[in-house]
């Protein structure tokens, strides 16, 4: 394959995947569960938030999601 065209897919591809990250942000579930999947991450951003430079995460537990067996004991919720 040409360098040419290698280059226009990965410039075709880097701009698809740019029209979906700018409309994503820290907030966002899915972003946020693949951020805080490093330590590195997370700690950061608490070290942010605190304005301890000195903060580190020993251990974190990310959101777990729960498949209801009996859906129709959570109508109305």
């Amino acid at each position: 394959m040409a360098q040419g065209v290698m280059d226009y897919e990965l410039e075709a591809r880097y701009e698809r995947y740019r029209g979906v990250l700018k409309n994503l942000t820290i907030m966002s579930d899915v972003f946020m569960r693949n951020v805080f999947k490093k330590r590195e991450c997370t700690e950061y951003v608490l070290q942010v938030i605190m304005g301890r430079k000195d903060l580190k995460v020993l251990d974190q537990v990310l959101q777990k999601d729960y498949k209801y067996e009996h859906p129709e004991c959570w109508a109305g919720f």
